[in-house]
Formats: C-alpha cells, structure tokens, sequence
C-alpha cells in the first residue's frame, strides 16, 4: 500500500500522509489522536494549510511486521502478533477510533524490536475499511512456518476467518485463546508423569487379598459389636475442609505479588493484554512467556521472547512442551526475577 512517503530528517524516520482534496476528514479521530496517546498507534503529529492537512508518523527504529515475520516463524511468535493486531483495534475502540481508521498492510503495521509491541498507523480521514479476513489470509498464506510444529492452528485460522458469520475482532481473540489451550492441552498430555505403581508385583498384591479375605471369614461376629450402625454421619470439623492451593508469583525487585487465577496467564510488560504486567522493564517482551494451569498444576512456556525465559537457571526454549512449576521456582524473564510459590 503505497499511500505515505518516508522521510529522514534530523536522525528520525517518518512516514508522511497528505490528505487528498475529495477525502473528508474524520474530525473525531484527529482530535482523540491530538489529545491522547493511544496504546498501539504510532506516533502522529498534524499540520495544515488551508485545506491541505498533513500527517507526521515517526517510526524511528521500528521494523514493519513484514520483517518480523521474514524467514521461520513459530507457531506462538505468529499467534501472539494476529492478538496483538486484535488488541489495537479493540483498545482504540474505547477511544472511539473506527476500525476503518487503521491501515491493515504488512508495511505499515510496527513491530518495536525492544518490547516486541505492536503498533499500527491511524489515519484521521473517511475511508473504506480495510477488509480483515483478507488481511489475514494472505498473511497466513505468505508465511514459512516452522515445520517441527503442529501447524494445524494455520487451518484452524483459515477456516475461522472464511466462515460465513460477521468478522469481529473479539472473536478473533477468542479463536487465538482456544487454539493456545488446545494445544496446551495436548503438550501437557504428553509431559503428564507416567501412571504411579505400588511397587509390588500383582501376584503378591493377589495374595494379600486373599488372605486377607480369608482372615475376615475367620472372625467372630462379636469381634464386631462395638461397630456403629446408626443412621446419622456426623459432620467433621473445620480441619477436615478440603484445601485449594493458591499460586503466587513474586517479583522480587519490586516486592510485588500477584495471583495466578485463570487458566492462562500472560505475563511480559503490555498492560492491555498481560494478566501480570512487569512495568518498568524494557527488556521484558510484550508477552514474554505464559503460565497455564491444568490439574491442579502451574505450566510454564516461552512465547518467543527475545531475551529468553530460564526456570531455575535453565532455559525455556520456544515452542517446546511446557514446564511444570513446583513451588520455590526460580524464574527469570530477561533480568527480571520471579519466584513461584504454592501456599
């Protein structure tokens, strides 16, 4: 899409948009870009003369979506950029942008190499929207996938986006989360520990039960008289309840706490879209790595992070089954230190 020329000055890159004579401006639009700094859009500043108003863009030191995605990408290095594409477009909804407003091209959508956030270009003008599913597909379609994955979630996308009932951008975050559990659940599947044994050859067990059966027969029924037959079952204390553990994850530099209460919990530094957001750490990715719980258990799994993810002090590598977490766990996002407590 070869709508905004690219400019150098001063050091700094900057994309520019001139407003052409038959298109309107959307007046709303510029005045919530003017006036507030929208998670997820680039930089903007504005000039006019007379009719002619002119759009500044500085992406200075970003990559287009096009180069983060050259060469082999894994399956959670492009789930988590469609979300993240999903993000902006939902949170600029709360700023009253229009969908129509965001320029949907592999070109002109951001990546920031330090965060691995996502930002993407508002234009303040009245335009046809850019068809999603289109964009989409064709991002799909021009990949090269990492072959040593399941890439079925690829399918699974395609047919989300080609069927027939409205295209929104909340459902579409709602396919990308049920394809992370579905394949959460098949990986831990295969991590899950192996049936527990008692250590004693069948026969042996056999003929505990036999015996065991043949003591009974022996005894007396007045060996049984102190046993109580009555009806009633008595209610059991308060030390008998039933104890749900709680999962914890400390940050230690700051003194920080936070809860594990969902089934998936995304941590790295974007408020928008992480359950436990690590403020203040630029080398913390987006979303840096994901907890889930199964079974009673906490999992732990990179999501391609730039600065890799270690669990006691060995590296979590990307794409590979999660990690299980007992309590004490030492873990490290970057430089970031976490502990994982089950209390």
């Amino acid at each position: 899409m070869n709508i905004f020329n690219c400019v150098e000055e001063n050091g700094k890159t900057y994309l520019i948009y001139e407003k052409k004579p038959e298109e309107k401006l959307d007046r709303l639009t510029l005045e919530m870009l003017e006036n507030n700094q929208i998670p997820g859009t680039v930089p903007v500043s504005f000039s006019s003369k007379a009719d002619e108003v002119r759009m500044k863009y500085e992406i200075t030191g970003l990559g287009t979506l096009k180069e983060y995605l050259a060469g082999e990408v894994k399956r959670n290095q492009i789930l988590a950029v469609i979300e993240a594409i999903a993000d902006v477009v939902i949170t600029g909804g709360d700023y009253m942008l229009l969908q129509s407003s965001y320029i949907l091209d592999e070109s002109t959508i951001f990546v920031n190499p330090q965060s691995e956030a996502v930002v993407m270009i508002v234009v303040p003008v009245e335009r046809i929207a850019d068809e999603p599913c289109a964009f989409f597909r064709k991002l799909l379609f021009d990949l090269h996938y990492d072959q040593s994955e399941d890439c079925s979630f690829v399918a699974a996308l395609l047919n989300f986006l080609g069927a027939k009932e409205k295209f929104s951008f909340d459902a579409l975050k709602k396919e990308i989360f049920t394809l992370c559990n579905e394949t959460l659940n098949k990986a831990i599947t295969d991590v899950k520990a192996a049936p527990v044994t008692t250590g004693e050859p069948f026969s042996d067990l056999q003929d505990k039960k036999d015996s065991s059966e043949e003591l009974y027969q022996q005894k007396n029924t007045d060996q049984w008289e102190d046993e109580d037959d009555s009806d009633e079952t008595v209610l059991l204390g308060e030390e008998t309840e039933a104890h749900f553990p709680r999962f914890l994850i400390h940050r230690i530099k700051t003194g920080e706490t936070y809860e594990i209460k969902e089934k998936m919990v995304r941590i790295g530094r974007s408020p928008s879209v992480c359950e436990i957001c690590l403020l203040g750490n630029r080398g913390i990715g987006r979303i840096h790595a994901i907890l889930h719980v199964n079974d009673g258990n906490v999992y732990i799994e990179d999501n391609g992070s730039k600065n890799k993810t270690y669990l006691d002090g060995e590296q979590i590598i990307p794409g590979e089954k999660p990690k299980i977490l007992h309590s004490g766990a030492k873990l490290r996002l970057g430089n970031e230190e976490l502990e994982f407590e089950i209390c």
